[in-house]
């Protein structure tokens, strides 16, 4: 058995985690690895920097360059001094000259010159890790996106859509106004991608055919060091908090931050809360007005929330993304206050059970992931194509509870795609679907239990893609042989 220990900054999770005991001691081992010596465990074993030849190996392979390269050796022999053996900040330094002419090689190893520092392990990890990203030739962008990934929980596969969504929406207006359009994430992405060749991030991608490109990224997920977590972390916290671009908030029971408890207007363009199993605060003590917040990112681990009441003065808001980690799904209990975000373009919601759809008229894009969603859907007084008649794009992912695709939802003429995925309950889709006249993308793909798709799908004269992939009924009949009823 061997889990990480370093929970010194979740007091909830580090009692249990230490508590932890095999049911049968015989038959196990315990493996405790952290960054922190813990007494009750016995003499700790001290794990030593790589070896010069280790570590050049793993530099390399980062690098993707040669050992026995002549051209680069004395440049390669400053930067791995100047990484200590640390295999962190030697997969860092590698990935930031993967593909690299000589001289950014030149002018990286004259920085480290310049700078004479050395990865220590026996001093703050963090700071050591700092001077390494100054020393890193990262773009202002690349910097903002990887500070961005802190507003997720550590120790998380997050899904790069939610990413990607904020991304979009926060850069359609730069520092000059200008306008930057990049509606279907291709720029997002390639930021991810480049955290990714640069050992900043990971990027996991869970598609079966990885190397199908459609712009379709609800199969890829990121994950992070949890050294680069905290950097992150540490980096937003010490900027003034009337100058901070993204407030990141960790609430531990009900401690809401006494900062808050007095009125005080916020300047973050991006507001991120994280609260625990215990949290059942309704935020009445909470003053603050996040007036200018174009992103709200709640993390949730519980099966009862209430949301912020604050939410009532954020009418700039464009994205809202609610992530629940807790076994089932959460509910709001007062799931009305969405609807004061007049201005939300992107919303996604992960784990929460959906009764109904509030009105948001600017909404364009819809994605539910492993929610309750038939009784939203079924509702006769909060129609979907009423509440969100603008809508252009929705995504349903592993939402068991739907057993066939809605009627209303064909009644939202805007849309343009429409992805049903995952979703093994689903059995039928309706004739009226001839009725989104502007219909570009249909995914139904891992809908087991779909059999059939109606006639009416040929009308669908601006449909570009249609996947049904890996349905099993649909591409198989009972009676084992392939059909396609369009």
């Amino acid at each position: 058995m061997c889990f990480n220990a370093n929970a010194a900054r979740y007091p909830d999770l580090q009692t249990r985690t230490i508590l932890i005991k095999p049911p049968q001691p015989r038959d196990y081992k315990i493996l405790v690895t952290s960054r922190f010596a813990f007494k009750r465990f016995g003499n700790p074993y001290e794990l030593k920097p790589l070896s010069p030849v280790d570590a050049k190996t793993l530099f390399c392979q980062s690098a993707s360059v040669s050992e026995s390269d002549p051209n680069i050796h004395d440049e390669m022999k400053q930067i791995l001094k100047g990484c200590g053996g640390l295999p962190l900040a030697l997969l860092l330094a590698g990935g930031s000259l993967r593909g690299k002419d000589y001289g950014t090689w030149q002018s990286m190893a004259m920085k480290w010159s310049e700078r004479k520092f050395a990865l220590d392990l026996g001093t703050d990890m963090l700071d050591n890790l700092k001077k390494l990203l100054d020393v890193l030739d990262t773009k202002d962008d690349i910097k903002e996106c990887f500070m961005d990934l802190a507003l997720f929980p550590q120790d998380q596969r997050n899904p790069a859509a939610a990413f990607i969504d904020m991304w979009v929406e926060l850069s359609k207006q730069d520092e000059d106004g200008l306008n930057n359009l990049d509606e279907d994430g291709m720029i997002a992405m390639d930021n991810l991608q480049e955290l990714n060749n640069r050992n900043m991030a990971h990027i996991v991608d869970t598609r079966r055919l990885a190397n199908v490109k459609d712009k379709y990224y609800n199969y890829h997920f990121i994950t992070q060091h949890d050294l680069l977590w905290e950097l992150a972390m540490k980096q937003s916290s010490k900027v003034p908090m009337d100058k901070r671009k993204r407030m990141i908030v960790h609430i531990v029971g009900n401690d809401i931050p006494h900062s808050w408890t007095k009125r005080q207007k916020l300047k973050a363009r991006v507001l991120s809360i994280s609260t625990g199993e215990n949290f059942n605060s309704d935020w009445k003590k909470c003053n603050i007005e996040p007036t200018e917040a174009e992103v709200l990112v709640l993390n949730l681990q519980t099966k009862n929330y209430t949301l912020p009441v604050f939410m009532e003065k954020m009418s700039k808001v464009k994205v809202l993304i609610v992530t629940n980690y807790d076994f089932s799904c959460v509910e709001f209990k007062n799931l009305e206050l969405v609807g004061s975000l007049s201005s939300l373009r992107r919303m996604r919601l992960e784990k929460v059970l959906v009764p109904f759809f509030v009105q948001l008229e600017n909404l364009k894009k819809l994605s539910l992931f492993m929610c309750n969603v038939s009784q939203a859907f079924e509702s006769s007084s909060h129609p979907i194509s009423n509440a969100l008649p603008n809508l252009a794009e929705i995504n349903v992912d592993y939402c068991n509870d739907m057993v066939e695709l809605p009627n209303g939802l064909c009644d939202i003429v805007s849309l343009k795609e429409l992805c049903i995925t995952n979703c093994h309950k689903l059995s039928s889709v309706p004739e009226q679907i001839r009725e989104l006249v502007d219909l570009e993308v249909l995914r139904l793909n891992s809908c087991t239990d779909l059999e059939e798709l109606p006639d009416s799908i040929r009308s669908l004269d601006k449909l570009r893609i249609l996947d049904i992939s890996y349905c099993r009924q649909l591409l198989y009949g009972n009676n084992g042989h392939p059909f396609l009823n369009i």
